[in-house]
């Protein structure tokens, strides 16, 4: 998202295309797939073990009492045990070989690219340029993409795009005779939102349907919590809302937790009720001394937290970062903040990480360690008054 919040905020047009493949593990040809361990430097005993371990494999299917004869199974990485995802990303590394022009961001089967240029012409000609690669390199791997699934997004705050809600994705014999689009072509069409990696993304940027979503299952979950207060102890619901609750409010948080207040709200809400069904109180009893009671922290503070511990780690664990930036009334800058030129960018990661980065205080940044890093600054978000402001600053 570093790419869309940063392009839009220097005026740039920008666009994503998230791709869907077909089946991707169990479409995995082996011999192509011992190819390249071999080219990864695989070699001997380990080599032949790699080659006796996907070959040769049989499966039945079992209808009641009743099995089928075995079949050989000629494609596809076995699946239940972590080799299976090694495989599978040994596979499609030298996808990012594949001169795109977008910037490709994959993770297992869930692939993206980002498209950050002047205009929309430019984007739609990259687009068509980087499914022409992608077709070839499909081709070559023995892999399909699914176009029905595959969709593409243009990112902003106004309808300004000027090019088709269509592209058109060539079928194989039309690239290689260079001609007009038959009927096995196909087209990948546009879209407001898409949910990639777990997190809803909306061509604004503004993060209200995954909110909603995570408000709809906090809301299933809480009328669980309601009926487990009469029967379990405040220990064991607090292990459980770690489980269950607190667990959907990390993920992604750094992501979506600069969101505006409107949209943040009823979550928050939802949060405090958890605390007060853990510690058995009413629903007008004040929350911030139970999160503290707990050693739980707010939303507000969870994300703050997110973020530094992010900020911390992405930065190469040097708090010595830009040290340079000094103003003789105030601390030592430890990072340049990117100037916002859009409200929206304020409420992203890319500003808010070295923003609260140089709030903080200055033992707290130069820690040696992530762990002792996160140790410190926990501390300090719980027991300092100076996290309010520093939130109503930025105004979160």
């Amino acid at each position: 998202m570093d790419d869309v919040y940063n392009g839009l905020n220097i005026g740039k047009k920008v666009s994503g295309i998230f791709l869907d493949i077909k089946k991707a593990f169990d479409t995995v040809d082996h011999e192509i797939l011992l190819n390249k361990l071999f080219d990864c430097g695989v070699r001997g005993n380990v080599y032949l073990w790699f080659q006796s371990y996907l070959t040769n494999r049989k499966q039945s299917v079992r209808i009641n009492n009743t099995f089928s004869a075995l079949g050989p199974i000629n494609s596809g990485v076995p699946q239940g045990s972590v080799l299976g995802s090694i495989l599978f990303l040994i596979y499609i590394n030298d996808l990012c070989n594949a001169n795109l022009v977008g910037k490709i961001t994959s993770f297992a089967d869930d692939t993206a690219l980002c498209y950050v240029k002047d205009n929309w012409q430019d984007i739609e000609q990259s687009m068509t340029s980087d499914l022409k690669a992608l077709q070839w390199w499909f081709t070559k791997n023995n892999m399909l993409l699914s176009p029905e699934k595959t969709k593409f997004i243009n990112f902003g705050l106004k309808n300004d795009t000027v090019f088709s809600n269509k592209i058109m994705y060539k079928c194989i014999e039309c690239l290689c005779k260079n001609t007009q689009c038959n009927s096995q072509c196909a087209v990948i069409n546009q879209t407001d939102n898409i949910k990639y990696l777990g997190l809803i993304l909306d061509k604004e940027i503004s993060w209200k349907k995954h909110i909603t979503l995570l408000k709809n299952k906090l809301n299933s979950t809480l009328r669980y919590f309601y009926f487990l207060r009469r029967i379990c102890p405040e220990n064991v619901l607090r292990m459980l809302y770690f489980s269950l609750v607190n667990s959907r409010l990390e993920y992604g948080l750094f992501c979506w937790g600069g969101a505006y207040d409107a949209y943040l709200k009823p979550v928050i809400i939802q949060q405090k009720k958890f605390i007060r069904i853990i510690k058995k109180k009413g629903k007008m009893e004040p929350s911030k001394p139970l999160f503290q009671t707990l050693n739980i922290l707010p939303l507000h503070y969870m994300f703050l937290y997110k973020v530094l511990r992010i900020f911390y780690t992405v930065s190469g664990n040097l708090p010595q970062l830009n040290k340079v930036y000094k103003n003789k009334l105030r601390s030592i800058e430890r990072v340049l903040v990117t100037k916002p030129n859009l409200t929206f960018f304020k409420k992203s990661y890319c500003y808010l990480g070295p923003k609260f980065f140089c709030d903080i205080p200055q033992v707290i940044a130069e820690a040696r360690n992530l762990f002792l890093f996160s140790k410190q600054l926990k501390n300090w978000i719980v027991n300092s008054n100076e996290v309010e402001l520093m939130l109503l600053r930025v105004k979160v």
